[in-house]
């Protein structure tokens, strides 16, 4: 239920050298009826066509995603020419902590600015409509089950970040990754709130990875 607002700090560092395409999925930009119509075959399309299409324009292209986001990316650079790819708290493994809930009851229920309200790209409103997210988290567990299948399948450059205080991705994913990926645990990020350490931390990433393709 991402939103690109929660790559703004990434992507102001990285105006200046590159272009910075920031999607939006299907169901995502609305309210809860439109995520609860989407799917995940939906999500996997809308990222394979503009993976393609950037790769197709750009010469050098660099994959960011966060969450669910990662999974999708891991499947798009397996099949497009992509330079790299940095997945943040993908999700190998689950865990649900009390942190989560409470992230849930601020974004339903409050219209006070807070961190995951930027971060979250779906109102939960109408409340009924959030049984319909069932199917959406189910297909979630299996596109993880998925990408643990092929993680040695990859050939792109890949850098993983995953966070000590993640509420929601089990630190455990970062036990699933092949031992020649390079992976950093972040001490006080979660799932919905990121340090200023982080953001910094995935700009560099992002950085090293296109110095280290000139």
């Amino acid at each position: 239920m991402g939103s690109p607002r929660q790559f703004d700090p990434v992507g102001a560092r990285l105006f200046d050298r590159c272009d910075v395409i920031a999607p939006v999925l299907p169901g995502h930009g609305g309210n809860a009826l439109d995520f609860a119509k989407s799917s995940m075959e939906a999500w996997q399309e809308a990222v394979d066509r503009t993976v393609a299409d950037a790769c197709g324009k750009y010469d050098r292209v660099i994959l960011l995603g966060h969450s669910m986001g990662g999974l999708l990316l891991w499947k798009a650079a397996m099949k497009y020419p992509a330079a790299g790819l940095i997945a943040v708290a993908m999700p190998l493994k689950f865990r649900y902590l009390p942190h989560a809930l409470f992230n849930c009851l601020k974004v339903t229920f409050t219209k006070i600015p807070c961190v995951p309200r930027e971060m979250c790209g779906v109102d939960p409103h109408p409340l009924y409509a959030c049984f319909g997210w069932i199917p959406r988290y189910l297909e979630l567990f299996r596109k993880a089950r998925e990408i643990r299948s092929c993680l040695k399948q990859i050939q792109a450059p890949v850098r993983c970040f995953y966070f000590e205080r993640d509420e929601l991705c089990s630190p455990a994913s970062a036990g699933c990754m092949p031992p020649q990926i390079p992976l950093k645990m972040l001490p006080d990020s979660r799932h919905s709130e990121w340090t200023g350490e982080t953001y910094d931390a995935i700009a560099d990433a992002v950085l090293d990875l296109l110095e280290s393709q000139n």
